[in-house]
């Protein structure tokens, strides 16, 4: 589900692209998915917010631009999804 590799000494996060949407929608409203990238503090801030009901509400608003950006770079990858060792998307186009 998620290998961390290194290449040419930067370190790079791979997640299987189903899992990663599975996980946004399971498990986004606590940060989950921040949490599976590797950005603890955005993933404590998410569990934080769902204690109150306005951010609850911003965190379901977060959660769905997640799930449509993930949507949108779906096709650009061939199998993982990849982020860099601070938990950003690499736009890297894996299709040939």
């Amino acid at each position: 589900m998620v290998n961390k590799t290194s290449k040419m000494d930067k370190k790079y996060i791979r997640i299987e692209k189903n899992w990663y949407i599975l996980f946004t929608f399971l498990l986004g409203l606590i940060g989950g998915d921040r949490f599976l990238r590797g950005q603890t503090s955005m993933g404590m801030l998410r569990l934080f917010l769902t204690i109150s009901i306005i951010g609850t509400i911003a965190s379901l608003i977060w959660i769905l631009v997640e799930l449509i950006i993930g949507a949108i770079n779906y096709s650009k990858f061939e199998q993982d999804f990849l982020f860099n060792e601070n938990g950003k998307w690499i736009l890297i186009n894996q299709k040939n």
